[in-house]
């Protein structure tokens, strides 16, 4: 387990990186906790959700260790971590509207009658 003193904490993160995909596990700890809160910043822009919110970043997480070996360290690691975790957030939104289009039942023309000729009490109020 890698604690607050440890050398590690001291290393960039770019090293940090290149270190994890060496198979240094220590590595990729350090970089967990010094990105774990802002992606949980940067994912309860979309939603407000604390178990919402940690399972992106854990899914961020994920697809950060996969594409490690993809990751371009002449560029700042932080905003690519962002980046994922981003885009992780947006997958979730597209997955919750279709989840919610997909409950959501067609209204046939016998529904939309009944639904327009409704009388109460609202109907009795004139709007002139």
């Amino acid at each position: 387990m890698v604690t607050e003193k440890s050398p590690l904490t001291n290393i960039p993160d770019e090293d940090l990186a290149f270190r994890a995909v060496m198979g240094d596990n220590g590595a990729f700890k350090v970089l967990f906790r010094r990105y774990q809160q802002s992606l949980e910043e940067a994912s309860s822009r979309f939603f407000r959700d604390k178990d919402m919110v940690e399972d992106i970043v854990q899914d961020s997480f994920l697809k950060i260790w996969q594409n490690l070996n993809r990751y371009n360290s002449s560029f700042p690691f932080g905003p690519w971590a962002t980046t994922i975790c981003k885009n992780t957030a947006r997958d979730y939104l597209r997955k919750n509207v279709t989840k919610k289009r997909s409950m959501i039942a067609p209204i046939n023309e016998t529904d939309l009658e009944f639904a327009t000729n409704i009388q109460g009490p609202l109907n009795n109020y004139s709007t002139e």
